[in-house]
Parts: C-alpha cells; structure tokens; sequence
C-alpha cells in the first residue's frame, strides 16, 4: 500500500524528469525510469484463444481449401 512517503517521491521524480537543470547520472536516471515503468500483468484467460475463436479459424481454413480445391478441379 502506497505511503505519504511513496507518493512525495513519486512527485519528486516527475518534478526531475521534467526539470532540464537535473543532471542526473545515467545510472541513476535508468534505475528511477525503470521503476517508474507500470508492471503489465497479463490476464489469465489471454494465454490461449477461445475455443470459439479456434473453432471459427478452422471452419474458415476448411472453407478456403474447398474452394480452392473447387476452383482447380
């Protein structure tokens, strides 16, 4: 859970990232940008399609290779 603390940092950091005075190491810029980066959590159901989805995919494949299939014979 965020503190006071957390969040005067947080403004701090914006504060220096947009001040073009701060001269701030490149190590030290990259660590504050690396921690400012959103940490992206994948959904549990995004892994794998819908068997929906899969099953429309291969009606559609099924589909194309009839009418190629027609269109050569």
């Amino acid at each position: 859970m965020p503190t006071s603390s957390d969040h005067e940092l947080d403004l701090w950091i914006a504060a220096r990232k947009q001040d073009l005075s701060a001269h701030l190491a490149p190590s030290v810029m990259g660590k504050i940008q690396k921690a400012s980066q959103p940490i992206v959590h994948p959904l549990p159901g995004a892994e794998r399609p819908s068997r929906l989805l899969a099953a429309a995919c291969l009606a559609a494949g099924i589909g194309k290779l009839s009418l190629i299939v027609h269109l050569v014979f």
